[in-house]
Parts: structure tokens; C-alpha cells; sequence
């Protein structure tokens, strides 16, 4: 009856151990994303007032004086602007081989 007494007491105490970590893990990964959110939200604030003050410091004439500096402006390539195909795939590997090879054989 002891020995019973003892596990059960035992038990409860890993138990409830496991149930302290499980909610201190659970504060702690709060608290990160709090963290993050904190920093996230005073990047923001940063991010709009260097925009701010771009935009009261650069004015229209500044920009057409910046335009004429560089000379006749042209528009850029569509080629340029246009995303590169994917290359076909290289056969030389084996394993591209032994799978063409196979599908050859099964097709005749």
C-alpha cells in the first residue's frame, strides 16, 4: 500500500512538473512573438518617417534636374524586362539518363 502511495505521489509530481514546463515554454514563445511583433511594428514606424522625409525633400524640380543631368532618358529593353526561359533539362546526368532511357523502353 506504501509502495502505491509512493508512485502515486511521485506520478502527481512528474505530472504536474511536465504541465510547469509545457506553460513556461508556452510564456516564453509569447513573449518572442510579442518581441517581434514590438520590432516589427517600430520598423514600420521607422520605415514611414524616412519616407516622410524623402518626400518633403525631394521636390518635382529636384527630380527634372536629376533627369536633365543624365541626359536623353530611354525606355529599358522588353527583352531585359522579360523573365528568362528555364533551360532544358540536361540529359547527361544519370539519373535524367536512366529515366529517358526507361520511359524509351516502355514507349516501344
Amino acid at each position: 500500500m506504501l509502495l502505491k502511495l509512493l508512485f502515486l505521489v511521485v506520478f502527481g509530481i512528474s505530472l504536474s512538473s511536465s504541465v510547469l514546463v509545457a506553460r513556461q515554454q508556452r510564456l516564453v514563445a509569447s513573449g518572442e512573438v510579442a518581441r517581434s511583433l514590438a520590432r516589427a511594428a517600430q520598423h514600420d514606424a521607422t520605415l514611414w518617417s524616412v519616407r516622410a522625409k524623402i518626400a518633403t525633400r525631394t521636390t518635382p524640380q529636384e527630380v527634372r534636374h536629376l533627369a536633365a543631368c543624365l541626359g536623353e532618358l530611354k525606355p529599358i529593353p522588353r527583352e531585359i524586362c522579360e523573365p528568362i526561359p528555364p533551360e532544358p533539362a540536361n540529359a547527361t546526368t544519370p539519373l535524367l539518363a536512366r529515366h529517358t532511357r526507361e520511359r524509351s523502353a516502355v514507349s516501344q
